[in-house]
C-alpha cells in the first residue's frame, strides 16, 4: 500500500481506498491491458444525440411554420439541418476510425 495525492483536495490517500476520505473523490479506474494493446473505452454516442436534437428542432420548426411564426420556424429548421448534418458527419468519422 502506498500513499497518493488526491487530485481534488491535495491530501494523502491510500492507493487501495475506493475514494478520498477527505473530499469523497472516487479513485481512478485502471484498465489492465498488455503494453501496446488498444483499449476501447466506451464513450457516449454524440452522433445519435445530435441527430435526435435535429429531429426535435425540425419538428418544432415545422410546427411553428404551420402556426405562422416564420422567423422562429426558419431558425429552428436551419439549426435542425445543421445539427443533422453534424450528427451524420460524426457518425461517418466514427465509422472510418473504428
Amino acid at each position: 500500500m502506498a500513499l497518493v495525492v488526491c487530485a481534488d483536495c491535495g491530501n494523502s490517500v491510500s492507493d487501495a481506498a475506493p475514494a478520498c476520505p477527505h473530499c469523497g473523490r472516487p479513485a481512478p479506474v485502471e484498465v489492465d491491458a498488455p503494453p501496446g494493446a488498444k483499449v476501447n473505452i466506451p464513450r457516449g454516442d454524440s452522433s445519435l444525440l445530435l441527430m435526435a436534437a435535429a429531429g426535435i428542432l425540425l419538428a418544432a420548426g415545422l410546427g411553428m411554420l404551420l402556426l405562422g411564426k416564420a422567423a422562429w420556424a426558419s431558425a429552428c429548421l436551419l439549426t435542425g439541418i445543421v445539427l443533422g448534418v453534424a450528427g451524420r458527419f460524426t457518425a461517418l468519422i466514427r465509422r472510418r476510425k473504428g
